[in-house]
């Protein structure tokens, strides 16, 4: 029976405590491991079974060991999942329920990806509005610069060079506060 040879084959694959076997309902056939590890509840080691993983009668036996290869590397991610947790809480962890998700208008990573995209947004206008400000005081240098080597000339004439750099560097602070269309 072809049940009796994946059972031979997955007998030589060995991983940790994990215990593969094989089993076959109607003409389905399927691999599952179970294996001892700490419940995500308490911690206390208890018997965890992985996912059962569907094996075509007509497989071989590289294609059953690398079926097996991923059924671990599932349960592992599975457990880090579990056991992965940022400030208290498992973020990332295994157990979603498809209904729910379907029926909610943001899932949980559509929530992290407008969060990530939120946090980028700010770091660009902070970037934005610190180039700004070096503008702006370049302006404002240029307008000081001008007033020490002009200003006491003729102090009663403002010239245009000066009044421009002072307009240049108000317009630059006031896209500080209120953007542009154009992104910034």
């Amino acid at each position: 029976m072809i049940t009796d040879t994946f059972r031979a084959w997955l007998a030589k694959v060995k991983y940790l405590n994990y215990e593969f076997h094989v089993t076959q309902r109607d003409s389905c056939i399927y691999l599952q491991a179970k294996f001892l590890a700490p419940n995500e509840f308490d911690g206390q080691l208890q018997e965890q079974s992985t996912r059962q993983w569907l094996l075509h009668p007509n497989m071989t036996k590289s294609e059953v060991i690398q079926t097996a290869f991923k059924l671990v590397l599932a349960s592992v991610e599975h457990e880090a999942r579990e056991f992965f947790h940022y400030q208290g809480k498992p973020i990332f962890g295994p157990h979603y329920s498809v209904d729910v998700l379907a029926l909610s208008d943001a899932y949980p990573g559509m929530a992290l990806a407008d969060q990530v995209e939120a946090e980028r947004q700010r770091c660009y206008m902070l970037g934005v509005a610190a180039e700004r400000e070096r503008c702006a005081k370049l302006c404002e240098d240029i307008s000081d610069d001008y007033q020490r080597r002009e200003g006491h000339r003729f102090p009663e004439l403002k010239s245009d060079a000066q009044t421009g750099a002072d307009h240049c560097a108000d317009a630059i602070r006031t896209a500080l506060v209120k953007p542009t269309k154009e992104g910034g």
